[in-house]
């Protein structure tokens, strides 16, 4: 489609074709003649066509501005990097700074809320990545298990199947094939809710000069972070997520209270189901102190293979397997502890319902020149296989 400028352009050249007709008639002091008539009439009409293009261009183009203006077309339009900074608008000066649109802009990260919400904004996907880098530090159940993400906190069920033992079957010509049905059950997933408030100074938070929006959601994410993570990790499944720990079934126990051998590195890892050694998500995970005596193990004199090897960034793998840290795994290799955790982590689902969300609040600390931040986090999680994706090592 020929644009504006173009179509005008056209009409322009139109009209000067058309000049000349009847310039060169002026000029000899006569009538145009029926030829220059029929030219000129010509001419007219391709103008006229030329205008009604234009007009109904310009016509679109209008109703295509007034269109891309509306909140719910700008929200399309709108890069992530407007939305951060809507939202950091919004920790740092409050809704009442905020104009029509922005407050648009900050409702449409949360899709649930159509008025300034009590139940806080979800942080934009610009934020997350400072939220994600703070889970680092304290455990990677999230980040490696099966993760399900849901507007809502209805519940949600999982189905549950274990068909590593059912193999396709030899077919002979003229023969029926064998049915070998899969049983599934179903886990539900609810929406446990974790939260967290911080009191910042009026002051200091509207101080530009001072990045404490940054250093609050990071604060806020540590805080988020470490509670959800102990929860999928030790969790009991009374009114919180069943914990990864609680949910996996023992491998191998120990011979030793208080110590771990190579050997039982080796059996924990073939206590697993080859179909789930072979996953792309077979892990082993264990405390950061557990991970050092690991590491300090040598070899006896009755052993000649050590399973134990290193990568150039000092990423330590047993079997070919990367270890994974998770300082809410047990810190102590002592009497019944479940020291070391083996598996594939996709057999477990963490359900994460509504992102992150932050509430600010102005009235709660007014009489100390306080504002208050909430942070909130809904979650569950629980094997979704009926087999026995994940084994522990006990010590005795």
């Amino acid at each position: 489609m020929r644009t504006l400028r173009e179509l005008k352009t056209e009409k322009g050249r139109l009209f000067n074709e058309l000049n000349d007709v009847y310039n060169v008639a002026k000029n000899e002091s006569r009538n145009l003649s029926s030829d220059e008539l029929q030219k000129a009439d010509k001419l007219i009409e391709a103008m006229n066509v030329k205008d009604s293009e234009i007009r109904n261009l310009e016509a679109f183009a209008a109703r295509k501005a007034e269109f891309e203006n509306t909140p719910a077309v700008a929200e399309t339009k709108t890069s992530k990097q407007s939305r951060s900074d809507v939202f950091s608008k919004y920790l740092r000066y409050g809704m009442q700074e905020l104009n029509r649109e922005e407050r648009y802009l900050l409702r449409g990260t949360n899709p649930q809320t159509t008025s300034d919400s009590a139940g806080g904004y979800t942080i934009p996907e610009g934020w997350t990545g400072e939220l994600d880098f703070a889970k680092q530090f304290v455990g990677e159940v999230e980040s490696v298990a099966r993760v399900f993400s849901t507007a809502t906190g209805n519940t949600l069920p999982i189905p549950k199947v274990n068909d590593t033992a059912v193999d396709a079957a030899l077919q002979t010509e003229g023969s029926a094939t064998t049915v070998a049905d899969m049983t599934f059950g179903n886990t539900d997933l609810s929406a446990y809710t974790y939260s967290t408030l911080v009191k910042v100074s009026k002051q200091l938070l509207q101080d530009e000069e001072v990045n404490l929006i940054g250093y609050l959601t990071e604060l806020l994410g540590q805080r988020i972070a470490r509670a959800t993570n102990a929860a999928l990790t030790t969790g009991d499944g009374s009114s919180k997520p069943n914990g990864i720990i609680t949910a996996a079934t023992v491998g191998k126990t120990a011979a030793s209270a208080t110590a771990i051998t190579h050997e039982e590195l080796i059996d924990l890892y073939y206590s697993v189901d080859p179909a789930y050694r072979m996953g792309a998500s077979c892990y082993y995970m264990m405390n950061d102190a557990v991970h050092a005596a690991v590491r300090k193990l040598g070899l006896t004199a009755a052993e000649n293979f050590n399973p134990i090897t290193f990568a150039n960034d000092g990423t330590m793998f047993i079997l070919g397997k990367e270890v994974k840290i998770n300082q809410d795994m047990a810190s102590a290799i002592s009497t019944g502890n479940k020291t070391i955790l083996f598996g594939d982590f996709s057999g477990y689902a963490v359900r994460v319902a509504g992102g992150i969300n932050v509430l600010r609040m102005d009235e709660r600390y007014a009489d100390e020149l306080n504002v208050g931040f909430i942070a909130y986090k809904r979650v569950d999680g629980d094997l979704i296989s009926a087999g026995a994706p994940l084994k522990v090592l006990q010590q005795a």
